[in-house]
């Protein structure tokens, strides 16, 4: 709820939630769990998570693909040296996660 009101770039989650299908759920057997979560942060940041499963045998080089690198690099065009694209990789949950901290602004 404390996100809510607060401007996303344009088409800031499509390629983070495409690469969370092609690379996790696409290659997970059984059902899954895609989260996509907001927040804004003690700081004042709005900090945007997706998390999803991945296969045990995935690395990072091959989960961090062309819509990541886009993004990251969208993200830092926009916000010079006041935003971040983080992906982690948890292989004992079998689980990605992607976090975006931006600064947290008000929709127009």
């Amino acid at each position: 709820p404390d996100a809510r009101g607060l401007a996303v770039p344009n088409l800031l989650l499509q390629p983070l939630l495409e690469n969370a299908f092609e690379h996790g759920v696409a290659r997970v057997a059984g059902p899954v769990l895609v989260t996509l979560g907001a927040h804004l942060t003690e700081g004042g940041r709005l900090m945007i998570t997706v998390t999803n499963p991945i296969p045990l045998t995935v690395s990072k080089q091959t989960i961090e693909g062309l819509g990541v690198a886009n993004t990251r690099s969208r993200v830092e065009l926009l916000f010079p040296g006041d935003a971040t694209l983080d992906l982690r990789l948890d292989a004992e949950s079998a689980r990605a996660t992607v976090r975006v901290d931006l600064p947290a602004r008000p929709m127009r």
